[in-house]
């Protein structure tokens, strides 16, 4: 019987949507309906603004990352918590510049807040968000479906 450490369980944990096929990706005729039921509008942010839009997406999405693979996708009470404490744009509307100073924040974050605080989960989280970054947006409905 080989022994694990709970960190080698979650380190192996494989995330539902890492290998979905493309077919997945795709909205039903429903899902169609009810996104053009949506009001179209459309918000004047300079190229500035629109970095500041994208970098605080990756802040939040490393902390879902972490989160859902810490949880081995279940979410429990706590997870709101987890993820507002990982995510310093959640938790106090951190601006970013450079996608550096993300990650730096996130990986002191995640060794110093959540139970689990191990390098390597950072490091599993970075590859988690780059994987929903590279599926697109079309993939990005599909987080938190069964």
């Amino acid at each position: 019987m080989e022994y694990s450490t709970p960190l080698q369980k979650l380190a192996k944990y494989q995330l539902t949507w890492r290998d979905l096929p493309e077919i997945l990706m795709s909205f039903s005729e429903e899902e169609k309906y009810q996104l053009r039921k949506f009001v179209n509008k459309s918000y004047l942010l300079d190229k500035r603004a629109h970095r500041q839009v994208y970098y605080s997406l990756i802040d939040i999405l490393l902390a879902y990352c972490y989160e859902t693979r810490v949880t081995e996708g279940e979410k429990n009470v706590e997870s709101a918590w987890n993820i507002r404490k990982l995510s310093p744009t959640l938790c106090w509307f951190e601006t970013w510049t450079n996608v550096h100073e993300i990650l730096v924040s996130f990986g002191r974050r995640v060794l110093c807040y959540p139970l689990y605080r191990h390098f390597k989960l950072v490091m599993k989280a970075y590859r988690d968000t780059i994987k929903i970054l590279q599926l697109g947006p079309k993939s990005w409905q599909l987080l938190q479906k069964p």
